[in-house]
């Protein structure tokens, strides 16, 4: 009997065999399913050709299932629940669109975009999370699957295990940053020689001996000079720097992009000095979308919006320049 269950091909019919034994009536079955008496009678009897045995006792008060109609319930309510579920599921995705940015770009983007988004795209509800720079494994691309848009941080020599899904947005650049209140409490007039005396901020583990280190990059990038006169203070993590760095604490080395929100509030302003070339890069992918005419996607608001949202996000990563023009100390002060 269980390859029966398998012969079923409409969730419908299966919906209208359920409603029927739980309430014990085809009469209340057509109401609570919105048809007509006639046609879930019908639908009973289709499913019970199909499935070749009968599914209920007929009775001038009702109907009543059969033993091997209780047998069948019992089957396929798993299968049954789970189609339900997944289907409701389709539903709501079709009002709903899911995102992931690393949380600095991620605030950077609701500060500029998310106004414009409401809208256009109001009445289609959008989730939006923040994603982790990491080396690539499998949540990587479990992220992509489950999210109608993804933009991820990773090493570049790591973009070679994405799936074809992933289009290279941007390679990562680091520029030294501090903020307003560091220019003006220690004086600093030239902005060209701001790394005479500079305190600068890193991270635990790193030293301008060792040629791999970033500061060390942008010393022999813009020729300094070893012998310059500096403070350092270490910190465990990128956060706990930046957030000195805002505090006027010193000069920092920082990712363009994640900086944007920094830059547009004026916490954090760029010093002058050519960028150094960061081991990262940024990749974006969006949910593949349906093949329909172009008539029918054009009339998708939902497909309308992912495609906006893919644009805007990469606009925002890219275009990042009008915040990254090394200030002048009016500005600063």
């Amino acid at each position: 009997m269980s390859n029966g269950i398998y012969k079923v091909r409409s969730l419908h019919m299966l919906k209208v065999f359920v409603s029927a034994s739980r309430l014990g009536s085809f009469t209340a079955s057509s109401q609570h399913m919105n048809m007509t008496q006639s046609a879930v009678s019908q639908q009973i009897k289709r499913l019970e050709e199909i499935v070749g045995f009968e599914l209920f006792y007929r009775r001038s008060r009702g109907v009543s299932l059969t033993g091997q109609g209780r047998l069948f319930l019992s089957q396929i309510l798993p299968i049954f629940a789970q189609l339900t579920e997944n289907e409701h599921q389709t539903e709501l995705t079709k009002n709903k669109i899911t995102i992931s940015l690393p949380f600095n770009l991620a605030q950077h983007w609701v500060k500029v975009s998310l106004g414009q988004y409401k809208e256009m795209f109001g009445q289609i509800e959008l989730s939006i999370s923040d994603i982790k720079s990491t080396p690539i494994d499998q949540t990587i691309e479990q992220q992509r699957k489950e999210r109608d848009l993804c933009l991820i941080k990773l090493p570049t020599e790591d973009a070679k295990y994405l799936s074809g899904q992933w289009k290279f947005c941007l390679h990562d650049t680091l520029v030294p940053v501090c903020s307003p209140k560091y220019i003006t409490s220690n004086r600093i007039f030239d902005m060209t020689n701001w790394v005479q005396g500079a305190c600068l901020l890193d991270e635990v583990g790193t030293s301008l001996d060792e040629n791999t280190t970033s500061w060390t990059d942008l010393f022999i990038e813009n020729e300094y000079g070893f012998g310059s006169h500096f403070e350092k203070i270490c910190f465990d993590s990128t956060a706990l720097k930046l957030q000195a760095a805002r505090e006027g604490f010193g000069v920092t080395l920082a990712s363009t992009p994640e900086i944007l929100p920094d830059l547009h509030a004026k916490r954090l302003i760029i010093l002058p000095a050519k960028p150094v070339s960061s081991s990262y890069s940024y990749y974006i992918a969006k949910r593949e979308l349906p093949q329909e005419t172009s008539i029918d996607e054009t009339k998708n608001e939902r497909h309308v919006a992912i495609n906006w949202l893919y644009e805007s996000v990469r606009s925002l990563v890219a275009h990042h320049s009008s915040f990254t023009d090394p200030v002048c100390i009016e500005c600063a002060r």
